[in-house]
C-alpha cells in the first residue's frame, strides 16, 4: 500500500486520485490525522502497519521527546527521510514458523509453513531528481549496527553501464559487519538489475529513501532475513511498476541471499513470508518451488514455537557444510545407489 502526507503535515479523509473509496474503507486508519492511504491490500489493516505509519509520521514529535542519543540519531534520520507531497509505498512480510519438514529445503524436500504475526516493514520512495541510496533501519543500534547506510546508485554499476558482479557486492558488505545488514535491501536492487527489471542506463539517477524497521526475532529460525527481503522487494516491485507474482518475487529474494549475502539458503523461508496466508499450512515442495496448496488449521489447534536459545543463522558455515554434505550424498547416489534411487533421481531430482 502507499500513502503520502501534505506539505503542511495534514490530509483530509478526501477523494484523491479516484480512490476515496478505497481510503474510507481502510478502517485502521480513520483516525491517523495526517496520513492518507490512496490503495492498499487486507494486510495493510494489520495492527503493526498501523503502527509503523504512526512512527513515520510522528517522528519529528518523538524526536522531541527521545530519551537517549541512540533514540535521538535514529528518529532523526526518520524526519528527514520522505518528502511527503510523493508517495510512499509500505510493504509487510512475516517471519515463518516450520511446522514440518524445513531441515531439508534446499534439497528439494516437502515442508509445511505457517506465517507468524511478527512482521518486517519496509517504507520506499523513489527520488529520480537524485543519485543517493539512504537506508535506515529502525532499531539496528539495539544490535550493535549502524543504523545508517548510504551510497551512490552510480555505485551498483561497472564502468561500462552493466551491473557490477555478485562476488564483488559480497565482498563490499561483507568487508563492513556494521553496514553488512544493508545487503538484504540493496541486494534487491542489485538483483532486479540483473535480472532486466531495471534499465541500468537510468541506474545512476535511481535515487531512492528506505525505511525498515522489523520485529522477527534474529537468530530464532524464524526468517527473519527473508522477511526484510520479501518487504523490500514487493515495495521496490510496487514502486517501479513491475508486474510480479508472488513467487517470481519469493525466488528473486532468494537470488539475493544467495548472491549478495552469500548465505545457501533455500527457497523455503522466502516462499512463506511471500506467498503464506494466515491461519493456514503453505504445503510447498522446495524444488523447484512448487506450491502443493494451503492446509487450514483447526480452530481447536495452535501452534507455537519455543526458543531453544540456540542461535540459529543460514549465513553460518555450519549450514553451508550440510547443504554441501547433502549434494555430495545425492552425487553418491546417483552413480553408486540402487537402481530404484538412480531412477527416482533421475526422474524428480529427489528419493
Amino acid at each position: 500500500c502507499f500513502f503520502f502526507q501534505a506539505e503542511d503535515g495534514i490530509r483530509d479523509a478526501q477523494e484523491s486520485r479516484g480512490l476515496g473509496d478505497v481510503y474510507k474503507r481502510q478502517e485502521p486508519y480513520a483516525n491517523l490525522h495526517g496520513v492518507q492511504v490512496l490503495s492498499g491490500a487486507n494486510n495493510c489493516k494489520q495492527v503493526d502497519v498501523l503502527n509503523f505509519l504512526k512512527l513515520i509520521r510522528d517522528a519529528k514529535q518523538n524526536l522531541a521527546q527521545a530519551f537517549n542519543q541512540v533514540s535521538v540519531r535514529e528518529y532523526q534520520a526518520v524526519t528527514g527521510l520522505f518528502h511527503w507531497s510523493d508517495p510512499v509505498f509500505i510493504s509487510r512480510a512475516p517471519g515463518r514458523l516450520d511446522v514440518m519438514g524445513g531441515i531439508a529445503d534446499y534439497s528439494g524436500s516437502l515442508v509445511l509453513q505457517m506465517p507468524i504475526a511478527e512482521a518486517a516493514l519496509v517504507a520506499l520512495q523513489l527520488h529520480p531528481e537524485s543519485t543517493e541510496i539512504t537506508v535506515v533501519s529502525f532499531g539496528a543500534e539495539l544490535s550493535n549496527r549502524q543504523f545508517q547506510f548510504q551510497m551512490e546508485s552510480s555505485k551498483l554499476l561497472q564502468p561500462d553501464g552493466s551491473p557490477i558482479s555478485y562476488p564483488a557486492a559480497q565482498q563490499f558488505f561483507a568487508e563492513d559487519h556494521g553496514i553488512s545488514w544493508a545487503s538484504y535491501l540493496i541486494g534487491c536492487i542489485l538483483v532486479l538489475m540483473h535480472e532486466g527489471y531495471v534499465d541500468t542506463a537510468s541506474t545512476s539517477s535511481l535515487g531512492m529513501s528506505i525505511l525498515v524497521h522489523s520485529r522477527v526475532p534474529e537468530g530464532k529460525g524464524v526468517s527473519s532475513s527473508a522477511a526484510i527481503e520479501v518487504a523490500t522487494m514487493k515495495a521496490l516491485v510496487s514502486a517501479l511498476a513491475i508486474e510480479m507474482d508472488g513467487r517470481q518475487i519469493a525466488i528473486l529474494c532468494q537470488k539475493v541471499e544467495n548472491h549478495v549475502v552469500g548465505a545457501p539458503c533455500g527457497i523455503m523461508d522466502q516462499m512463506a513470508s511471500c506467498i503464506g496466508q494466515q491461519g493456514k499450512l503453505l504445503a510447498l515442495l522446495c524444488r523447484p518451488a512448487q506450491v502443493l496448496g494451503f492446509i487450514s488449521i483447526p480452530a481447536s489447534v495452535a501452534v507455537w514455537g519455543i526458543d531453544s536459545g540456540v542461535r540459529h543463522s543460514v549465513g553460518g558455515s555450519d549450514y553451508g557444510s550440510v547443504r554441501a554434505a547433502a549434494f555430495m550424498g545425492k552425487r553418491i547416489l546417483e552413480t553408486q545407489g540402487t537402481e530404484t534411487q538412480k531412477q527416482l533421481l533421475a526422474e524428480h531430482g529427489v528419493l
